[in-house]
């Protein structure tokens, strides 16, 4: 995967998550910036009141891809019982 440059991380932090209206991206960033806490997709998915998983997991990955959130560890999914992925903001751009 090519690496993206911090400038153009700080163009997507400024134009898609400030600068848009209530985009789930947004709705996400902004959850995880303020609880401050690392939450998996599905603590995310129950948060924001999201039925589909599928419009949430992809924006995850979105924003991961950008370098606005980072991995944070890994937790054992109660729905589930399997281990998944946990996601906090990288505080390099808050």
């Amino acid at each position: 995967m090519k690496a993206i440059h911090a400038n153009s991380r700080l163009s997507l932090y400024e134009n898609e998550i400030r600068g848009k209206g209530d985009t789930y991206r947004t709705k996400i960033y902004n959850l995880l910036a303020d609880k401050d806490i690392p939450m998996t997709d599905r603590q995310i998915i129950n948060a924001l009141h999201v039925t589909d998983v599928n419009n949430i997991r992809p924006e995850i990955t979105r924003l991961k891809q950008a370098g606005l959130l980072i991995e944070a560890g890994k937790a054992k999914c109660c729905e589930t019982g399997k281990t998944v992925r946990m996601v906090r903001v990288n505080k390099k751009f808050c």
